[in-house]
């Protein structure tokens, strides 16, 4: 029995951990052989990003626009990153593409709360969907100030940042060693079949992750949200910490949907967990550029995750205005089935009408 019960212990660490291994390893190979697969793929990239990226309103609403599918804000992130590496975008469009890739990275949240509403016949819509509503929300009131105040500085910034990024560089031996395996791989499949192989790869690393940290710690996480109900500063470090060693926001706020539905925490009280999950979500953004070995790409990358900080430190510090604040948006969002589908339309709408107002001016 005691034999039983001590091979269930190492299992139980075992396995997360070679999810992490095997998650890390695959996360180091889908971006460089991202990289390899777009460098091949230039010439026929440049005339179609010409066409879809016109400037930084269209490179803000493409990369929103295309988390929908993939439902990962980071993997849009990384191409943004890979696309810079091979000089197909600017500093300040890099800047507005990660950005909107931060717009629709929690869409996951949303489908989450509608399987919960499936499974569960005694929970309404409204409080199925709310905490992915609330995701939004809190998500959006970072990144609208960040990207109007990083749009306003950045552009004046961009050459001291190039200037002092340049100096720096950070290499890897160990990731020199997997060139001659994307090589082969690219030489094989094909430039768009690596492309393909490096998204689904990077996906698929990233849900690694997710199931590493589901094993290990899902009920402790929600222990420490209810034991710490009031404790705002906690819970945006706790935020901050489960998203950034998860690499993934799915996860983070994933994980306490649960919660939320069967109504063992307030609303208002994961406002600041959410709001330390939207600047944790960055790490993996800032992996990349390491991984790439992108220095302007990394000043840009931790230029934007600063500010994301900063905002966020600044409405936990004024946490009861903030928080009558996304009360009355929220309110506003499901007051009725109509404002709520109002509120689903202006999610694909607001990228779109950045496209098009590009197109127009």
């Amino acid at each position: 029995m005691q034999a039983t019960s001590h091979h269930a212990r190492v299992r139980a660490v075992v396995r997360p951990l070679g999810a992490i291994i095997v998650g890390v390893v695959a996360f180091l190979l889908s971006i460089r052989l991202l990289s390899g697969a777009s460098a091949a793929l230039v010439p026929a990239f440049t005339p179609i990003l010409n066409r879809v990226i016109m400037g930084p309103l269209s490179a803000l609403g493409s990369s929103w626009l295309a988390t929908y599918p993939v439902l990962n804000g980071t993997a849009i992130a990384a191409l943004a990153m890979v696309l810079f590496t091979d000089a197909l975008v600017t500093p300040l469009e890099l800047f507005l593409m990660i950005c909107g890739s931060r717009f629709g990275s929690v869409t996951i949240v949303l489908l989450v709360g509608s399987v919960e509403y499936i499974r569960r016949t005694d929970v309404s819509l409204r409080d199925a969907m709310w905490f992915g509503v609330l995701s939004f929300l809190v998500t959006w009131t970072i990144y609208i100030p960040v990207t109007v105040l990083g749009y306003a500085a950045l552009g004046p910034l961009i050459p001291r940042l190039s200037a002092v990024a340049s100096r720096f560089t950070i290499r890897f031996a160990a990731l020199d060693s997997l060139e001659p395996i994307i090589r082969s791989l690219v030489e094989t499949v094909g430039p768009l079949g690596a492309g393909v192989l490096a998204l689904g790869l990077l996906l698929g690393s990233l849900r690694l992750f997710d199931s590493a940290f589901n094993a290990i710690d899902g009920d402790r996480i929600r222990e420490s949200l209810t034991r710490h109900e009031r404790d705002h500063w906690f819970l945006f470090v706790l935020g901050f910490a489960v998203t950034a060693l998860s690499t993934s926001v799915a996860f983070s706020l994933g994980v306490i949907v649960p919660l939320s539905v069967r109504g063992y925490v307030d609303r208002d009280d994961l406002l600041p967990y959410i709001l330390g999950a939207n600047v944790g979500t960055l790490i993996d953004t800032v992996a990349i550029a390491v991984v790439l070995d992108e220095p302007v790409g990394l000043a840009v990358v931790l230029f934007t995750a600063g500010l994301a900080t900063l905002i966020s430190v600044v409405f936990v510090a004024m946490y009861p205005w903030y928080e009558t604040t996304v009360e009355r948006l929220f309110e506003m969002a499901v007051k009725t089935r109509r404002h709520f589908i109002v509120f689903l339309g202006l999610l694909v709408a607001l990228p779109v009408l950045l496209l098009v107002v590009e197109r127009i001016l």
